[in-house]
């Protein structure tokens, strides 16, 4: 135990303490080491050729309802991932597998396990091959209160040229989406308890069917090409993806909006399109890249953003980042809101974020390169934007010597009121470089006042090592409850005899490769890392009696370095007191007796907890009825206020202090 300094209780002291400072940032923003979860491929019957099953993309949400916090009482998120299948000389035996990682106890928000997968049977010839989930967006789409999952699918990104599937010598040949064969938006409903999704998948929408309609986003992997925001206004949310139509009734080229409206249903969703206004040698085939949404502008409508990657790169011909404002009604405003050309190369990982404290939403992306070795210098693009239409942005570029980010994500890591970054990030340690070589992690680097440094204040790793492996994506969100955002990161790590990775490889690139199997998998692995949590400070105030009641204030009941929900609790520990109600943060206390000590408990959502007590001292001689402990003025009566103002008859009081 130990003692505290002895405080005076006045009237304005109590209003100025909960008034006064900002929570300091914790100096490590994630614990470590993070909880790595190894992801098993589904059981095949005869031989598996080519690779086992890789999983692609991830995503948070609460898929077991059952499972609360046993603070908060709140739901607990949960981790989904998904990804391209076997590829076995018996196609009937093949599943697609979903796993999920879920909270196994409601008493430990940290406490993580990975369930029994959700196994999807495969019901066609085409689903043997055609299935690629890509961006895998997590929502109620048949308001059953469960969570469902909604993806892309490039449908057609093989095609079986000569031999029969079944056959080990089978040989493909690649296809972008279009050739009439359109990628798909997939629904697979969520049952809310193990396995967490059904067995089927329902086809939401699709491409138009454009026979020459590129798209070469679909052929990559882990990129957000899939939205998601109510952009109809009727409260649920919708999905928006980017479709290019060769042919318009004009005649003319054109890149599409595309919202398919959630009506409640698991059925094929009504379409809206907005045939979008991109700048001349921007659209014209080449087609948006990365898909977002956020409301950009404040008016509670939901917006796009797009990235736009322009084939014939060149100085004269960047890539660009583009926004259009919403409607309202599924519809866009053709004209960008936000216009900003970037560097040319491959473009990943686009999120949104406030990274200058103006309230205006910003943006972040990264670029992959085009050329192979250490001497590439990877670039992650922040654009910062301001009030305009259209909006007055500029463009900050961070350049990462032999280091390239596959992927981003966004949040207050440090609770300083700035957006920080996490970076899957990889180098390589020759030259010229070779899969074993590559070193991949997560980097977090934390926003100093609008600039990012090029070396990560922290580094996170995948499955506990980072030699050959390759990061596919990383998505921030809080999964503990605890009430800072964690990350949950995905990837494989390759073999030391695949010496054809490179870490600037195009990530359409890399699809290819491991799916012809060119690149090798050994290991697939999920990670988790939770946000850093410190507990609370409790302190119970000064305690100054009079014949009708108690002031406790003088400092905050409860404060917590991790800015995390709270729950309070007032108890007698000796004497007697009445409590007015022991969970508020600042209870009326009457009747209390002679050196009666009341404890005070401040615990946060993670269930660390602190205590503090005070010792009722002899009553003053003043008279008036009992005071309120509410922090505003008008809760305590004149009387109480104007003594406290002139410091009449303070009360000294000895405190413990016990945790």
């Amino acid at each position: 135990m130990t003692a505290k300094p002895v405080k005076r209780a006045l009237g304005l002291s109590v209003l100025a303490a909960f008034s006064a400072g900002a929570i300091s940032a914790s100096a490590q923003t994630f614990d470590t080491p993070p909880s790595d979860f190894i992801l098993e491929p589904p059981p095949v019957s005869g031989e598996t050729f080519f690779l086992p099953p890789l999983p692609t993309t991830l995503n948070i949400g609460d898929f077991d309802p059952s499972v609360t916090s046993s603070v908060t009482g709140a739901g607990l998120n949960d981790v989904v991932v998904m990804g391209i299948p076997a590829f076995s000389n018996d196609p009937e035996s093949l599943t697609h597998r979903i796993w999920t990682i879920v909270h196994d106890s409601g008493s430990n928000t940290r406490s993580l396990a990975q369930t029994d997968p959700s196994d999807i049977v495969v019901t066609s010839e085409e689903e043997t091959f055609y299935f690629q989930p890509s961006s895998v967006q997590v929502t109620d789409l048949n308001g059953d209160g469960q969570n469902d999952l909604a993806f892309m699918d490039p449908f057609n990104l093989f095609l079986r040229a000569v031999e029969p599937v079944n056959e080990l010598s089978a040989q493909f040949k690649f296809q972008k989406s279009g050739g009439g064969n359109p990628a798909r938006v997939l629904g697979i409903p969520g049952q809310g308890s193990a396995p967490f999704f059904a067995t089927s998948i329902n086809e939401l929408g699709s491409q138009s069917e454009d026979a020459s309609a590129p798209a070469p986003f679909f052929s990559e992997i882990s990129q957000p090409i899939l939205a998601i925001g109510d952009f109809d206004g009727d409260g649920v949310s919708d999905l928006a993806f980017y479709d290019f139509i060769a042919a318009l009734a004009q005649g003319a080229n054109g890149d599409l909006a595309a919202v398919l409206q959630n009506n409640g249903t698991l059925n094929p969703l009504p379409r809206t399109d907005t045939v979008l206004n991109v700048p001349g040698g921007v659209g014209d085939g080449n087609g948006g890249y990365n898909v977002a949404a956020a409301d950009l502008d404040g008016d509670g409508i939901t917006d796009l953003v797009m990235t736009f990657d322009v084939d014939n790169d060149g100085p004269e011909d960047p890539d660009r980042l583009l926004a259009f404002l919403g409607n309202g009604d599924g519809t866009f405003n053709p004209e960008p809101a936000v216009n900003v050309a970037l560097a040319d190369g491959d473009l990943h990982g686009l999120v949104i974020g406030d990274f200058d404290g103006n309230a205006f939403l910003d943006f972040a992306l990264s670029n992959a390169g085009l050329s192979e070795g250490p001497s590439t210098t990877g670039e992650v693009f922040v654009v910062f934007c301001g009030p305009g239409t259209p909006a007055a942005c500029s463009l900050t570029t961070l350049t990462l010597p032999q280091t390239v980010v596959t992927n981003l994500a966004s949040a207050d890591f440090n609770s300083d009121g700035l957006d920080d970054l996490a970076f899957t990030q990889l180098s390589c340690t020759t030259d010229p470089c070779d899969g074993s070589s590559i070193v991949g992690n997560v980097g977090v680097h934390l926003n100093q006042e609008g600039a990012f440094g090029v070396s990560p204040d922290q580094t996170l790793l995948l499955g506990g090592i980072e030699a050959r492996q390759f990061l596919l994506q990383v998505v921030a969100g809080d999964i503990d409850d605890c009430g800072g955002p964690d990350l949950a990161y995905l990837g494989f790590q390759i073999p030391e005899e695949s010496p054809e990775v490179a870490p600037t490889m195009k990530l359409a690139t890399l699809a290819g490769d491991v799916k012809l199997g060119l690149i090798g998998t050994t290991t697939s692995y999920a990670s988790v890392a939770f946000n850093a949590n410190e507990a609370p400070v409790a302190d119970a105030g000064e305690g100054t009696q009079t014949p009708g009641g108690i002031l406790v204030g003088g400092d905050p009941t409860c404060a917590d370095p991790s800015n995390d929900t709270q729950a309070i609790l007032w108890e007698v520990v000796s004497g007697t007191a009445t409590i007015s109600d022991p969970t508020a943060a600042n209870p009326v206390i009457t009747d209390a007796s002679i050196g009666a000590v009341l404890q005070v408990t401040c615990t946060d959502a993670c269930g660390l907890s602190d205590s503090d007590t005070v010792t009722i001292s002899n009553p003053t001689l003043l008279e008036g009825a009992g005071c309120s402990l509410a922090l505003t003025s008008a809760a305590v009566s004149p009387t109480a206020w104007a003594l406290g103002l002139i410091g009449l008859l303070p009360m000294l009081v000895l405190r413990r202090r016990s945790r």
